[in-house]
């Protein structure tokens, strides 16, 4: 169907699709497919990036077609990162200085999104007449300000790929797509942290 396909380029529309056995979802499984085992080397099986099976279990191809029928594609895996897709689009970063910035950022308005307080930066930009909102020191503005302070702190002196909050949204992004139990990621916490 492609010759070398580039996840990059292709239509990814089909993923939001309710109808999953649709022919543009179909179309779509087939792509998906080709580009996964493109991008695999010489191995056989791949992950299953159903909703059912979130990218844990290593399967064939016709498995995961299946499985994709069944159960649907994952709406938000839109970047095929565990099918050969680069982690971030090429022209999104020209060097790491700017690519800790804005991850950094994101970590930032992650916080402010979660407390549903807007930033400052957005509030500048916003209507001068609405009323700045005053925030006494109770629990929930202490946690505010504490992930705050973790999103600009690096995760040891020196380090520029994460902040204290990035590292563990991260860890936490891995152990829910890895299938990771409690126990194993406090063992692993454990170790980290030893």
């Amino acid at each position: 169907m492609f010759d070398n396909p580039s996840a990059e380029i292709m239509d990814k529309s089909w993923i939001s699709l309710v109808d999953r056995n649709s022919q543009e979802c179909m179309d779509g499984y087939e792509q998906f497919l080709d580009f996964a085992y493109a991008n695999n080397g010489t191995k056989e099986k791949i992950y299953f990036p159903c909703k059912e099976c979130c990218n844990r279990f290593l399967k064939s191809r016709e498995k995961v077609k299946g499985h994709l029928i069944l159960n649907g594609f994952l709406n938000h895996y839109k970047n095929w990162i565990y099918h050969g897709e680069s982690n971030t689009p090429s022209d999104c970063y020209e060097d790491n200085e700017e690519r800790h910035k804005s991850f950094h950022d994101d970590m930032v308005g992650m916080v402010h999104d979660a407390f549903g307080i807007p930033n400052i930066d957005d509030a500048k930009t916003g209507n001068s007449s609405e009323s700045t909102q005053v925030f006494g020191p109770n629990e929930e503005t202490k946690s505010f300000f504490n992930l705050i302070k973790d999103a600009e702190q690096p995760l040891y002196p020196g380090c520029e790929k994460f902040t204290q909050l990035s590292f563990i949204v991260r860890m936490l992004s891995l152990k829910v797509m890895s299938g990771w139990t409690d126990k194993s990621f406090t063992l692993l916490l454990e170790i980290v942290e030893a």
